[in-house]
């Protein structure tokens, strides 16, 4: 099984210490979690233009931060947005939302699993 992660691409983009890479890790869960909120609340509403901007925000911020799987959700519902209709757009964002879970964990154990000096190697 593939992580829902590339750790490696996440240390691409930290300061080079533990602390910045858990802040890092902080930050991409609230601001991630925070757009798919967002996107939620755009696909209950049928906004097509916000769902369109908040995928594509989310979905480039995943995918640079080595979320690949998410990143592809992501992207499935922004391209789905332009002919999608309310049960396609509710069947993709729960789509969304089971991966960002699966992030969420995965990056919680990471860091639990991880002493300060080993999580970056």
């Amino acid at each position: 099984m593939t992580a829902p992660v590339d750790i490696a691409r996440l240390e691409e983009f930290s300061d080079g210490t533990s602390d910045g890479l858990r802040a890092l890790i902080r930050l991409f869960l609230t601001d991630t979690g925070d757009t798919i909120a967002e996107l939620g609340t755009a696909v209950d509403e049928s906004d097509q233009d916000a769902i369109r901007q908040l995928a594509h925000r989310a979905g480039g911020s995943c995918a640079v931060c080595g979320a690949a799987p998410l990143a592809a959700r992501l992207l499935a519902l922004e391209d789905r947005s332009v002919s999608a209709g309310p049960q396609d757009d509710a069947r993709l964002i729960r789509a969304v939302r089971a991966e960002f879970a699966n992030v969420t964990t995965f990056l919680d154990h990471y860091l639990e699993r991880a002493r300060p000096a080993e999580v970056r190697s």
